[in-house]
């Protein structure tokens, strides 16, 4: 993923987590979700060494995250 990709998937993160704050909507996954996502991610071919190849992000992080979601555009695993 280019570095201009990754800058917009990032902001757009950032405005989600940002608005859902305002809103007083949860930040943060529950624990629950975070690991259902990060096993889901376990089996995932665009997983590598915890950094996932389709958006360059460290998923033991990004799985925490309510607004994250999957890299993977064309079939989100989550």
């Amino acid at each position: 993923m280019a570095l201009k990709d990754q800058i917009k998937d990032l902001a757009a993160f950032a405005n989600a987590t940002a608005l859902a704050a305002l809103k007083g909507e949860a930040v943060k996954a529950t624990p629950e979700e975070a690991t259902r996502r990060y096993n889901t991610c376990v089996n995932c071919p665009f997983l590598v060494a915890e950094k996932c190849t389709k958006c360059g992000c460290k998923m033991g992080m990004k799985v925490q995250w309510q607004a994250a979601k999957c890299g993977d555009k064309e079939n989100p695993k989550w």
